[in-house]
């Protein structure tokens, strides 16, 4: 049995460090990070979509906070129904 409230808070967890680690490459290694992303979305350019300003500090807390909140949502209910199932 999952607790449900750890889980779904590991998930925001690692969602957070991912963001910040992805963050930061935007700004140290702009093209590995196209790179990376262009491997994961087979037979798509993605240079097309690369932006040629800065993310803004108001971008950057308010993407950390969605992403988290959505993977805390989505860890919450992977344990809850892992729970239910596995019953």
């Amino acid at each position: 049995m999952l607790k449900t409230t750890a889980f779904a808070n590991a998930a925001a967890v690692v969602t957070g460090v991912i963001y910040i680690v992805c963050l930061v490459l935007t700004w140290v290694a702009p093209d590995l990070l196209l790179s990376l992303s262009n491997s994961w979305v087979h037979a798509l350019n993605l240079e097309s979509l690369r932006s040629g300003k800065e993310i803004g500090m108001g971008t950057v807390v308010w993407g950390l906070a969605t992403s988290t909140a959505f993977s805390w949502t989505v860890g919450y209910a992977i344990a809850y129904f892992y729970n239910k199932f596995s019953k």
